[in-house]
């Protein structure tokens, strides 16, 4: 079986809160690549980490297109870039050491602030009570402020 031009090119994605993973093309089907995806992050309790390579395991396959890559910021080629966005990311998004407020939804779409700066904990345990309350349409989440 011979094997296409590609096979093997590796990816790195920065998602949502920082998480870093990576793309490796395995094979291609109609022209398309197919992609072992590896989350290369561990983020739980508002910890960074790096999962040691011999801990690592596959979460899926994927295979859109090449052109997506190419467009998407998210993509990186370089693992030492695509680590220090990561953690630029994780940093900003999920601040573990940061203050936040609690902010209101209404339909998804930020209304108000309902809370004064309060630690990460405080602010969840805040938003958590508000949520309790039943009210159409309306929600509430923490957003950090520094």
């Amino acid at each position: 079986m011979k094997t296409r031009k590609g096979t093997g090119k590796i990816f790195y994605r920065v998602e949502y809160q920082g998480r870093l993973s990576e793309y490796k093309i395995i094979e291609f089907k109609n022209d398309k690549p197919v992609y072992k995806i590896t989350q290369l992050t561990d983020i739980r309790n508002d910890v960074y980490k790096l999962i040691p390579e011999e801990n690592r395991n596959s979460i899926g396959t994927s295979n859109f297109g090449l052109e997506l890559i190419i467009e998407d910021k998210g993509f990186f080629k370089s693992i030492d870039d695509a680590k220090k966005k990561s953690l630029e990311r994780f940093n900003k998004e999920v601040n573990p050491n940061g203050m936040y407020k609690v902010a209101r939804y209404f339909d998804d779409v930020w209304e108000a602030y309902e809370s004064k700066e309060l630690s990460k904990t405080d602010a969840k345990s805040l938003a958590r009570e508000l949520n309790q309350k039943p009210r159409h349409y309306v929600s509430y989440g923490i957003i950090p402020v520094s």
